[in-house]
């Protein structure tokens, strides 16, 4: 009777989960997106404008390796957040997941487009665009996981997430790919390269 009751409760609590974990990525995002405009605000225009520069073309170069599908090895924190704070109780869990994902760099970075966000926050040289910047990307990444967790189960249940993401991986590295692209060309085209 236990197991059916907590079994209840838990998918009771998956839609609040869900949305504590959007929220507090968000959240976390647009703090890390504030504190580096505030930082890039220090830096004179021209270096600012110097690494934007440079952040296109790395961009473009690292798009244009990704769409014919080589990838280089990225610097990264490369670990996963803490397995105890899943004895915290789902909401809370959901909470500090959230904000230690959204702001991004803390765990590991799948794709080098997630590069360009805290770099773009940076060199917009504002904590209101960081803010606005990294937390458009901590929505993103809130959000994506509650589609992927509803795709997955419409397919066959949570067992399969990690079958489910590792089949799709080629997918969201082109996807990527393009976006990042995309970012490249248009902040060239922004700075005047």
């Amino acid at each position: 009777m236990n197991s059916d009751v907590s079994r209840n409760q838990s998918k009771r609590s998956s839609p609040a989960k869900l949305v504590v974990y959007a929220m507090a990525s968000t959240i976390g995002a647009m703090a890390a997106g504030s504190l580096l405009g505030a930082l890039g605000m220090l830096w004179a225009d021209e270096a600012r404008v110097a690494v934007a520069s440079l952040l296109a073309l790395v961009a473009i170069g690292l798009a244009g390796l990704g769409l014919v599908e080589r990838r280089l090895p990225l610097l990264q924190c490369d670990r996963e957040t803490p397995q105890q704070w899943l004895h915290l109780g789902p909401l809370r869990w959901a909470s500090l997941n959230g904000l230690v994902l959204g702001c991004g760099a803390t765990t590991r970075l799948g794709f080098a487009l997630w590069y360009v966000v805290p770099v773009t926050a940076l060199v917009v040289g504002s904590p209101g665009y960081g803010a606005l910047m990294y937390g458009a990307y901590g929505l993103t990444r809130g959000i994506g996981a509650a589609g992927i967790l509803i795709a997955v189960r419409k397919q066959g249940g949570l067992n399969d997430v990690a079958d489910w993401l590792f089949r799709r991986t080629n997918l969201a590295h082109l996807v990527t790919s393009q976006q990042l692209l995309l970012v490249g060309v248009v902040t060239a085209v922004a700075v005047g390269i």
